[in-house]
């Protein structure tokens, strides 16, 4: 079974569902949470090879990772809500080994704290992140945000 497939359509799936609701409330359109999981989804598999990392991991991180927001609308601690409640259903799917379940749970968690540094997986997520909203137009300010975007594009031979 393709793991990255399954997880690709069951995020759908729960957006589709959400989109259903009445969704006035939302920090971001469900259409904008689609377009940037599945962006960030495909620059994590080509991050993560770059990088020696697992692709398919770093794809399900880049599809999951803003799922808090997906679900509660909020961007506020989107991050460790939705690696709260990403943690249960991937340990119960059990499609995941213990240590890829924990993987993917802190980089969902941490993505969100661009200023620090944390594991390779983590630093894959928030470079991603950063880079799927330069290549939409949506740039930030912050000190940590452009030196990460700068950082990672470089990296990528981009700047």
């Amino acid at each position: 079974m393709d793991r990255l497939k399954f997880i690709q359509n069951w995020l759908i799936k729960v957006i589709l569902k959400e989109m259903e609701k009445d969704n006035q409330n939302r920090s971001m359109s469900l259409d904008e949470e689609l377009i940037h999981s599945i962006g960030c989804c495909r620059l994590a598999q080509v991050l993560a090879a770059k990088r020696n990392l697992d692709t398919e991991i770093g794809g399900i991180i880049g599809i999951v990772h803003d799922y808090g927001r997906i679900i509660t609308g909020q961007k506020e601690n989107h991050g460790e809500k939705g690696a709260e409640i990403l943690l249960r259903f991937l340990k119960a799917l059990g499609l995941f080994s213990e240590e890829e379940v924990n993987i993917i749970d802190e980089a969902v968690a941490n993505h969100s704290s661009k200023g620090i540094v944390h594991k390779p997986y983590d630093e894959l997520i928030k470079d991603v992140d950063v880079l799927d909203n330069y290549f939409s137009g949506k740039t930030r300010d912050k000190e940590e945000y452009q030196r990460r975007l700068n950082k990672t594009l470089e990296e990528l031979d981009l700047n």
